[in-house]
C-alpha cells in the first residue's frame, strides 16, 4: 500500500495551522462542557500558572481555577462557542478569540450571555494548554421565559 502526505513542504505551515486549529477548537469545547459540569478537571486544560479572567475576577494557577469553577455549582449552564479566530505567530505564539453564548438558570431565573473569549495557548510537552483565558460579557438578556417555551 502506498502512503502519501497531502501536504507538500510548502504547505507544512498550513498543516500545522489546521492541526492547531483543531486543538484550539477541542480545548474550547472541553472548556464549555467542563464549565457546565462545574468540574474542577477544567483546570487541567490550563498551564500550571494559567490565568482565568472573568470580568473583574482573576484566578491564577490550576488549584485556584479548579476551586473557582467548583464554587459556581448550583447554576444550570450550557455553553456554545462559535466564531473562533486563530492566530499563530512564528509557530510559537498561539492566540485565539471567539464568541460564546452561555445560557444559565438559577432559582428559576434565566439569563443568556454573549461573551467574548480572548485566549493565549502554550505547548507543554507537545500538548496545547491554555496559558491565559479572558471572558468579557458583551451582552446579557435576563428573563424567565426568553424563548417562549413555558
Amino acid at each position: 500500500m502506498t502512503s502519501f502526505n497531502i501536504f507538500t513542504q510548502r504547505d507544512s505551515n498550513l498543516a500545522m495551522d489546521i492541526n492547531t486549529r483543531y486543538e484550539v477548537e477541542s480545548l474550547y469545547i472541553k472548556l464549555g462542557k467542563l464549565s457546565d459540569q462545574f468540574n474542577g478537571e477544567l483546570s487541567d486544560l490550563f498551564t500550571e500558572d494559567g490565568e482565568y479572567l472573568y470580568g473583574t475576577d482573576a484566578v491564577t494557577g490550576r488549584a485556584a481555577i479548579a476551586e473557582h469553577i467548583q464554587s459556581l455549582a448550583g447554576v444550570t449552564t450550557r455553553h456554545c462557542v462559535m466564531n473562533i479566530d486563530l492566530n499563530v505567530t512564528d509557530g510559537k505564539v498561539i492566540t485565539a478569540t471567539a464568541v460564546a453564548m452561555a445560557m444559565t438558570n438559577r432559582n428559576d431565573s434565566t439569563a443568556i450571555y454573549v461573551v467574548d473569549y480572548e485566549s493565549e495557548f502554550q505547548r507543554v510537552k507537545e500538548k496545547l494548554l491554555i496559558r491565559r483565558h479572558s471572558v468579557t460579557i458583551a451582552l446579557s438578556i435576563a428573563g424567565a421565559d426568553i424563548l417562549g417555551c413555558e
